[in-house]
């Protein structure tokens, strides 16, 4: 079996994912990446807000990847 298994279905697109591949925070992080992006869409806002929010990440991770990558 293979760390990452993705089964499309119908309705739903079922991922598993070996507990020992990957890291849980990472996970944990992805998940509220894709929670986030799923209120965004709900919330039926123009493509400009998506723009805002990569432009901000950028901006952060610019000034702050020198501390992180100690």
């Amino acid at each position: 079996m293979s760390a990452l298994q993705i089964e499309n279905t119908d309705r739903y697109l079922k991922i598993t994912l070996d507990k020992e591949a990957f890291d849980e925070a990472q996970i944990m992080d992805l998940l509220d990446y894709l929670r986030t992006e799923d209120l965004v869409k709900k919330a039926q806002f123009d493509d400009s807000i998506l723009e805002l929010s990569k432009s901000i990440k950028k901006s952060w991770w610019s000034k702050h990847k020198d501390t992180l990558l100690k």
